[in-house]
């Protein structure tokens, strides 16, 4: 597991890369799957750019009562990156 505070910006700028967006639930269960690789959560805690252990990148709109978000994604072993909010939609 990898904590960064900083934003690795070729990883989490939008672009073409990027192929849709993903709920919420979809996006939980698919880390309990271990399928997701990446994620790159707002500085606002509001989204989040994940990575697919495939590679495809998908955004995700965070639940703000998720409060055991971090937790999840530790435990099932997805780096985590803090991305400014002004560099999400780039």
């Amino acid at each position: 597991m990898t904590i960064a505070s900083a934003c690795d910006t070729t990883f989490f700028q939008k672009s073409d890369s990027v192929t849709n967006t993903l709920a919420y639930p979809e996006f939980i269960a698919k880390v309990k799957q271990k399928q997701i690789e990446k994620a790159g959560i707002s500085a606002d805690r509001t989204q989040a750019l994940v990575e697919a252990k495939d590679g495809k990148k998908t955004i995700v709109k965070l639940s703000p009562d998720d409060s055991q978000l971090i937790n999840i994604l530790t435990e099932n072993a997805v780096d985590i990156y803090v991305i400014p909010v002004r560099n999400f939609n780039k």
